[in-house]
């Protein structure tokens, strides 16, 4: 962001990010008045969050302007009402409702020091370990741990996690260490942290991101010296062993709530994420690949989300042959 050189900015909440999209809904009503864009100016100004957001928002409904003339002009007259009633789905229980549950979500479970744990394609998974620390493992993941009087020890086999850290409580404290196959994270301090990683493929390797207390990632290819990452920050570790800075994003973290949130997400990226929560195939027409997302979404229900979609934005789903999903412009 322009005037902010000297730290990257933060990830929005998302509720912040919805705030700003019910917002620029309400301006977009003809029925606005002068007491509803005072009242607008007011939150805008109470934080810079808020003014963070709406440039975002506004970002993304600029996109319209890279899609063909007609379906650009649709999007601009539909925008007020589509958004309005995604506002009403958020009500409902729709797209954006923290805390959805469902079948697919493994509840709270305690566990021995010594475990095995394992999600499937659509699942995700909690538990609570032996030092009182929490973990999630996303879709289609696996990781054991080894829990002993020297250290703390998780291996990330396969996939994604969450760890929420809490310091250890015998009276010589053990280090907590997460090995990810590509390098070995270390909590630092003792006091709570909270971290995720994930896997990004062959060609991209794994992403670090922190969201409380401090990490110190070594990787186990290369010759330097091990790294540390604070909260708000990422890091991304190639096979080669490069590193990447950026920014902890809101998406790394909110699959824990059942939750996907897009930051300005292109809308075949989003689809590629959506996709791990359900079979099948689903995808955008080429044209549409570029539109922009920005909100949250329960990744719980798949269908409910498209449909928010649908509802939201010029689209249709269409479904051209069993077990693949597209969207499609509006006719």
């Amino acid at each position: 962001m322009k005037g902010m050189k000297a730290e990257p900015p933060q990830a929005l909440p998302p509720e912040v990010l919805a705030q700003a999209a019910d917002w620029f809904a309400r301006l977009q009503d003809p029925a606005a008045d002068a007491g509803e864009r005072s009242r607008w100016s007011a939150w805008h100004a109470s934080s810079p969050r808020h003014a963070q957001a709406w440039r975002e928002v506004e970002a993304v409904w600029g996109g319209f302007d890279a899609l063909p003339p007609a379906l650009a002009q649709q999007a601009l007259e539909q925008a007020a009402g589509r958004l309005r009633a995604r506002r009403q789905l958020l009500k409902r229980g729709g797209a954006g409702l923290l805390g959805v549950m469902g079948v697919g979500v493994l509840g709270w479970q305690a566990l021995a020091p010594q475990a095995a744990l394992q999600t499937a394609h659509g699942q995700t998974g909690q538990w609570t370990l032996a030092d009182g620390s929490r973990l999630w493992l996303n879709t289609a993941s696996r990781a054991d741990l080894a829990f002993g009087p020297q250290q703390r020890q998780i291996r990330l086999l396969e996939g994604e996690l969450l760890l929420q850290a809490e310091a250890d409580r015998q009276l010589l404290p053990r280090p907590l260490l997460l090995d990810t196959g590509l390098a070995q994270l270390r909590v630092l301090g003792d006091g709570p942290s909270r971290l995720a990683w994930r896997e990004l493929g062959r060609r991209e390797g794994g992403l670090l991101s922190v969201y409380q207390g401090r990490v110190e990632l070594a990787p186990h290819r290369g010759d330097g010296p091990p790294r540390r990452v604070g909260a708000g920050q990422s890091l991304q570790l190639r096979p080669g062993g490069e590193l990447a800075e950026g920014r902890a994003l809101a998406l790394h973290e909110a699959w824990s709530r059942r939750l996907l949130v897009a930051e300005n997400m292109r809308l075949d990226d989003f689809l590629a994420e959506l996709s791990r929560y359900r079979r099948g195939w689903l995808d955008c027409e080429p044209a549409l690949a570029s539109l922009r997302l920005v909100g949250s979404f329960p990744t719980q229900d798949v269908e409910r989300t498209l449909q928010a979609l649908a509802e939201t934005l010029p689209l249709q789903i269409s479904r051209p042959l069993p077990g693949w999903t597209r969207l499609r412009a509006r006719a």
